[in-house]
């Protein structure tokens, strides 16, 4: 049985902009939503398979995705930390099932199929917030020593491994559905060309995400 304290649908309204109050947001508000997504993301690892297989907690488990969706929206480092950690260990996990005849598809038994069709649609959407959330990869200059140019690495060991993390999810992603990765890129490159959702960071995160 699931602890019967957990009732999601009472800790927050599911239409709550999470990510356009944060900045605004007190420190205990904020607080609160770093306390959600840490129990959330321990709750969900402890018992995904148990909601994800019994049909009564389907409702459970789709409210719980958007609560992780929500929270992944908001442009905060180390609060994206703690939710990229999930959503790298399922995407990892759907991966692992994917190949395991090594065939690159999904395998003909039963469970891979239904966990990843229990996910498919959701996925989408975590691409695109890991695009969207796509640190800087490690930078690389070029500098003249001694009349000759050389390759200088710029250092930023948080931010570098940020980026490792995230890259490995979003492989992850793409080879579960390289297709949808595809669109969604060329969607988000659209939209910043045409000025709609213009701005550096929406440029540099898809062109980091792409590279």
């Amino acid at each position: 049985m699931l602890p019967s304290l957990f009732h999601p649908m009472q800790m927050l309204p599911m239409d709550t902009d999470v990510a356009s109050m944060w900045d605004t947001a007190s420190m205990d508000e904020q607080g609160f939503i770093r306390m959600l997504a840490l129990f959330l993301t321990s709750w969900l690892n402890q018992h995904l398979s148990l909601i994800e297989a019994d049909p009564q907690y389907h409702e459970t488990h789709s409210v719980c995705m958007n609560y992780a969706i929500m929270i992944s929206n908001v442009m905060d480092k180390e609060l994206f930390k703690i939710v990229l950690e999930f959503w790298s260990n399922l995407a990892g996990s759907l991966y692992a099932e994917a190949t395991a005849t090594g065939s690159g598809e999904l395998t003909p038994n039963h469970e891979p199929r239904y966990r990843y069709a229990l996910y498919n649609n959701l996925l989408s959407t975590v691409r695109r917030v890991i695009i969207s959330q796509m640190p800087k990869p490690e930078e690389v200059l070029i500098v003249e020593v001694d009349g000759e140019p050389v390759r200088e690495f710029a250092k930023d060991t948080d931010t570098i491994e940020m980026y490792k993390a995230v890259r490995i999810t979003l492989v992850y992603l793409t080879h579960l559905d390289p297709h949808d990765t595809d669109r969604i890129m060329r969607e988000m490159l659209e939209s910043i060309v045409e000025g709609t959702t213009y701005s550096w960071h929406n440029l540099n995160t898809l062109c980091w995400a792409i590279g």
